[in-house]
């Protein structure tokens, strides 16, 4: 059943976009939410945009549970949020970027993710107001497809990328309890295979090893032209 949906709307893979030091911690502990991060005062490089998070400390409506005690995952890559991370901007204070070459973006299996009793998903960015919840597949055409599979540049979007509706929908998130386990790791994306290596290297020097495919693909980590 989860298949038919899949295919339906184009589910290839579920992302989940951090920053490459943090892949070594990730492959032992699984993937894990930003309240038990916390908790444990493990260490974490953090890409979020603090005032973004500053508004992600709301809950899950159907579940009563805080958005901070789920995994997040984005259907789509090309982002708002990557964006934001991947450019300075000083009017915000914003003036420390992400490198490409350090953004990675593990993707999970979509089938056993969406599968999984307390997964949560919603139309639009989890922190916005005007963002509804879900947790039965069939109100997975509620989403904005056309939009989630849009490029998330300024002509692939067709200059749509800087409407306020847009990058909500654009931004349309699974939300998974507790922990994602790294057997449900499909793949890593990395900008190039200099990335990759380094990836490899900071994976090694901790013990841990990458037993999924590495991709390299600029596109999907680094967006040219807005």
């Amino acid at each position: 059943m989860t298949d038919n949906y899949l295919k339906r709307f184009g589910i290839r893979h579920l992302h989940y976009m951090t920053h490459i030091d943090n892949v070594p911690s990730i492959l032992a502990d699984g993937i894990l939410p930003h309240s038990v991060v916390t908790k444990k005062g493990l260490a974490h490089k953090d890409i979020a945009d603090a005032e973004v998070q500053q508004h992600r400390n709301g809950i899950v409506p159907s579940t009563g549970k805080p958005i901070h005690e789920y995994v997040p995952l984005y259907l789509a890559t090309q982002t708002p949020m990557q964006y934001v991370i991947t450019h300075p901007a000083r009017t915000r204070g914003r003036e420390q970027i992400v490198y490409p070459e350090d953004l990675v973006f593990i993707d999970v299996d979509a089938g056993r993710i969406l599968g999984q009793s307390g997964v949560v998903f919603c139309d639009g960015n989890a922190a916005s107001s005007k963002t509804s919840f879900y947790n039965n597949l069939c109100d997975l055409d509620k989403l904005d497809w056309k939009t989630i599979h849009c490029p998330g540049d300024y002509k692939g979007s067709g200059g749509k990328c800087y409407d306020a509706d847009w990058k909500r929908n654009k931004s349309s998130e699974v939300l998974v309890p507790e922990r994602i386990a790294s057997d449900l790791f499909s793949r890593f994306v990395v900008y190039d295979q200099d990335a990759g290596r380094d990836l490899v290297k900071k994976a090694q020097a901790k013990g841990a090893r990458i037993q999924q495919p590495i991709v390299y693909d600029k596109t999907t980590v680094y967006e040219y032209y807005f």
